[in-house]
């Protein structure tokens, strides 16, 4: 990796709301200052395996010059909610800046294409690098280095995180091929219908790349809600690690989230220590997943690489499903549970 040169200014930020911050942040008002924005969304999988490293670099790098400004460019509709927005900011750890992009403005201004993208600009105003995903982020941090050496900041002599803050970074870390990310159109038995709720049965040929659906199910934007009675979701897969975005009752936009319980079993047994994702708990010999606000919930991780079934049972309706995204790598050492994502 190497800064790029000097060639295309950053845009100006549109006309959005930001939290965070007591004023709105503008590049022309950072000049001087090296600047690290990353466009993301607080249910991306990728996204959030980026916050620890940002978290380090503010810590760090802020004394020097770097400023970090987050643009939040929702995936899903419940996460236009300033509500929502916000909470994850406090959940997450999050100190910097954020802008509120719901009409993919910046996004589109910055000609961004997934999530995560990390852009550096220099004191200047010069685009000088881009980075798209979650990997190699210690040689992402030498660039900031250099940015910060560039603009007439101080020499660094800390050490670089050098893959130190998530395990999976680590050496001896192993990442294999995974299941690609599935949302509401990946429906094995389906679809689903919008008009009304859709019965559904659990085939008994199933296949990996697709989940399948049990009871009584509606299509409702774009999640998939259990309209009446008990209810479960089959996924055959094969990753290391496995997260869920759910919510649970109401108006996402105005009211307050009930509590539901979700009964998580792995080819057909509760869910082993060493694989328990940090959503999971224990109750009376199952294990169980509580959805009580819409959010990605991380229910597996270091798993062996062989094909799995996981299936998550729902004794009564109201739950939403939006997603399943996959983690394709081991971590060296078992991976601490942390505060939820």
């Amino acid at each position: 990796m190497a800064l790029d040169r000097r060639l295309v200014r950053a845009p100006a930020f549109p006309p959005v709301e930001w939290l965070n911050a007591e004023s709105a942040p503008t590049l022309a008002g950072l000049r001087g200052h090296p600047v690290l924005i990353e466009f993301w969304d607080f249910t991306c999988i990728n996204c959030l395996r980026t916050l620890p490293y940002l978290r380090d670099w503010t810590d760090r790098y802020h004394p020097a010059g770097l400023r970090v400004l987050g643009v939040h460019t929702p995936e899903f509709r419940f996460a236009r909610s300033a509500r929502h927005v916000r909470e994850a900011i406090g959940r997450l750890g999050i100190v910097w800046p954020v802008a509120l992009d719901n009409d993919q403005a910046a996004w589109t201004a910055f000609a961004t294409r997934a999530w995560p993208t990390l852009v550096l600009v220099d004191g200047d105003g010069y685009v000088r690098f881009r980075h798209v995903g979650d990997r190699s982020l210690p040689e992402f941090e030498r660039l900031i280095r250099a940015l910060i050496t560039e603009t007439g900041g101080p020499d660094l002599d800390m050490p670089v995180a050098a893959g130190s803050l998530l395990p999976q970074d680590a050496a001896g870390a192993v990442c294999l091929p995974a299941t690609a990310e599935l949302q509401v159109d990946s429906i094995g038995n389906g679809p689903a219908s919008e008009s009304e709720a859709t019965t559904f049965a659990i085939p008994s040929e199933r296949t990996d790349g697709r989940f399948y659906l049990e009871g009584s199910w509606r299509r409702r934007d774009d999640g998939l809600t259990l309209e009446a009675g008990a209810g479960a979701i089959i996924l055959p897969f094969h990753a290391a690690a496995v997260h869920a975005v759910l919510s649970s009752g109401g108006d996402l936009e105005t009211d307050p989230q009930q509590t539901m319980r979700a009964e998580a079993t792995l080819d057909g047994h509760p869910i082993q220590e060493g694989v328990f994702g940090s959503d999971l708990l224990r109750r009376s010999g199952a294990t169980v997943v509580l959805v009580d606000r819409p959010r990605a919930y991380h229910l597996l991780h270091d798993l062996d690489p062989e094909a799995h079934e996981l299936r998550l049972a729902f004794a009564e309706p109201g739950l939403t499903f939006y997603a399943f995204s996959f983690s394709p790598c081991v971590s060296a050492a078992p991976e601490p549970r942390s505060s939820p994502c």
